[in-house]
């Protein structure tokens, strides 16, 4: 029966059948293709963020590592001074993640995969030389033990400037049978030690000069010492 049918078309009709079916299916082929590749493209083409140590030490390296990624297909990089982290947003279509590094090592900074030139390196600022870390911290160190013993030797250069001028002053009370406390008159203040000293007045006031207090007697009760820990005026 088939071949009854095709008995009926000269054989330039058959070629002619089997080409345009071939090439239907060349066609469909081509554009299951195209539909394949331009998925594929949209997904490269998606931003890209990623996060990674980069090497540093102050502001001004971190000017430098996100003024150097300023580059097409970077959308944005921030580098943070405390973690060392660098983190980075680019569209992998136009840039790849091997030139980031590249580019960072380029301007003196290593990063967790590659190491910048020892030349480029040498030539930063003194305060950007994060390699030698741990002499930072000795400085950065000595600086404030420098500071803190400055600040010591002021105070006591304040304190023997003025330690004739100090004055202690107080009041002395006395505690009666029902716990009411009035002031003592005739109280003995005197320095431990030595016999310098002076006695309160009417309303138990008392004013004397430096440094350690005693108040030897409460003439004509008892003897009693304290030691002062007032600054005094």
């Amino acid at each position: 029966m088939q071949s009854r049918v095709w008995s009926n078309y000269s054989f330039n009709q058959i070629k002619m059948y089997f080409r345009l079916k071939f090439l239907l299916v060349i066609t469909s082929m081509f554009i299951l293709h195209s539909q394949l590749y331009s998925q594929g493209t949209k997904v490269n083409d998606r931003d890209t963020t990623v996060s990674f140590k980069v090497y540093g030490a102050c502001e001004m390296c971190k000017d430098r590592i996100e003024e150097s990624l300023k580059l097409k297909g970077i959308k944005s990089a921030n580098w943070n001074v405390d973690t060392k982290i660098l983190t980075v947003t680019y569209e992998p279509s136009r840039i790849w993640l091997e030139r980031i590094h590249n580019r960072i090592t380029s301007v003196g900074h290593d990063t967790e995969l590659k190491k910048a030139n020892d030349a480029v390196y040498n030539k930063l600022p003194d305060c950007c030389l994060y390699r030698d870390v741990k002499r930072m911290e000795e400085l950065h160190q000595l600086n404030e033990t420098s500071r803190a013993m400055d600040t010591l030797e002021n105070i006591q250069r304040r304190i023997g400037s003025h330690k004739d001028s100090i004055t202690v002053r107080g009041i002395v009370l006395d505690e009666d049978n029902k716990g009411s406390f009035k002031p003592l008159r005739g109280a003995s203040i005197m320095w431990l030690g030595t016999s310098e000293g002076t006695m309160t007045d009417s309303s138990g006031f008392f004013s004397i000069l430096p440094p350690r207090l005693c108040t030897r007697s409460l003439a004509p009760f008892r003897e009693l010492e304290v030691s002062s820990c007032f600054s005094g005026r």
